[in-house]
């Protein structure tokens, strides 16, 4: 076990900027526990039991850019779902960062694809957490591999789960510039704890990595693969969002307000929201629903420089430009939840405006960044005031469980070895006099 630092939730640095567009989520209390590793790139999902935190990069040397991984990690640490005690075990399919990984049944997380600056990887891990009665026992944690689970090993995938069923989407694979569209579909079964893997009948509409992605309610089957990046296209960030009727097969694409990669999706009771770089994104969540988004701006705090919103490479929206995989977790009936690092002031050199690299993906400079959690409440539309994490988690990890947040790994990119952190933000009783 570890360690566990409580304390009030208490939060200043918005009030003014927000005053107008916030609530407050008075119940919400904040504690700090730790990886048994520091690492980034990390994947995580949660069960009802777990949060798994899988994988991910240990590079701290200098001259290691974060665009690269030279020592992949296979350490897989499952935090209880109340926070109070951690388990660690191995993938068994390999050391790697930049995997996916979603929930699927109850007890289960599927890590899959990733790899490292040298190689890709096909393998998907099962990971699977027994009850929180057994969380002290060497049982709590049981995993398994199949190496070439996937059609093709690749890295910069997403994932979205619907009943039984967790699919994995696009990314690269072969060569760097190997932009892929394929939908691959792994299948759990409780009763004999197997995944079997197979091509889904459908594809992207548009072949691309680093999507953000919105899982089935419980008993639906409509997910979402949401914007993305190809570098190959004149315009490398995309607004395209692919949803898939998976018990018919039937692809209906549509368009975010704004193009973002690795942008933020969450569903809540019945509505399925998009966070791009300036404005929150809304639907109804029927299947096979192909109608506009309505968009409302995001807070100043949250959103790029107006400049940049618009710019055909990474903006500076909070919550996109963090890189965090399936960044959004649905709290209660009424809460869409997402990490993401707010500016406090507007960019230090004007000269810095769309001229982030291609190959870099760099974020435009700022003065000063807040890192936290970010909740829109559906039934008032106002957000809630930020929810402040100890640590910068810019490609780390977001999971939910309950009422419980957890915001874990990353790496600091102000840090000049980009070196990653072990700290894990947990935030309980979040929808505590907000949901009720």
């Amino acid at each position: 076990g570890f360690g566990v630092e409580t304390a009030p939730h208490n939060n200043h640095w918005c009030a003014a900027a927000l005053a107008a567009a916030v609530s407050v989520a008075a119940g919400a209390t904040h504690s700090v526990v730790h990886l048994s590793v520091a690492r980034r790139n990390v994947a995580m999902a949660a069960t009802s039991n777990g949060v798994v935190v899988a994988g991910g990069c240990l590079d701290a040397e200098p001259g290691v850019g974060a665009y690269s991984c030279l020592s992949p990690s296979a350490v897989v640490d499952v935090v209880a779902a109340d926070a109070s005690t951690t388990r660690t075990t191995q993938l068994p399919g390999g050391a790697r960062a930049w995997a996916s990984a979603c929930a699927v049944g109850d007890d289960a997380v599927v890590v899959a694809g990733g790899g490292t600056t040298a190689a890709k990887s096909a393998a998907a891990d099962l990971v699977r957490v027994a009850s929180s009665t057994e969380k002290n026992a060497s049982s709590f944690i049981t995993v398994s591999s199949n190496a070439s689970a996937l059609s093709q090993a690749r890295w910069g995938v997403a994932c979205a789960t619907a009943g039984s069923t967790t699919y994995f989407a696009g990314g690269i694979g072969g060569p760097h510039s190997d932009y892929l569209g394929v939908v691959d579909a792994c299948t759990y079964d409780a009763s004999a704890s197997t995944l079997r893997c197979s091509v889904a009948p459908f594809e992207l509409s548009q072949v691309r990595e680093s999507m953000g992605a919105v899982s089935a309610e419980s008993g639906g089957t409509l997910v979402s693969f949401l914007g993305g990046w190809n570098e190959l296209l004149d315009e490398p960030n995309s607004a395209l969002v692919d949803s898939f009727d998976v018990s018919t097969g039937e692809r209906s694409s549509s368009q975010l307000s704004g193009a973002a990669y690795w942008p933020g999706g969450a569903r809540v009771a019945g509505v399925e929201y998009a966070v791009d770089n300036g404005a929150l994104n809304a639907r109804d969540s029927s299947a096979s629903s192909s109608e506009a988004w309505t968009t409302t701006a995001l807070p100043a705090p949250l959103s790029g420089p107006e400049e940049l919103r618009l710019a055909p490479y990474e903006s500076g929206g909070a919550i996109p430009s963090e890189h965090v995989p399936q960044n959004g977790v649905t709290i209660g009936d009424c809460l869409a939840c997402f990490y993401g690092d707010a500016t406090t002031s507007p960019l230090d050199d004007e000269d810095d405006v769309g001229r982030e690299a291609k190959d870099s993906k760099k974020n435009p400079r700022t003065e000063a960044r807040s890192p936290a959690v970010h909740c829109f409440n559906a039934r008032t539309a106002q957000w809630l005031e930020p929810l402040p994490c100890s640590a910068r988690h810019k490609a780390g990890g977001i999971a939910a469980i309950g009422d419980t947040i957890f915001v874990a790994g990353g790496y600091d990119p102000d840090d000049p070895n980009n070196a990653p952190t072990d700290v894990v933000d947990v935030f309980a009783n979040v929808a505590e006099g907000v949901c009720a």
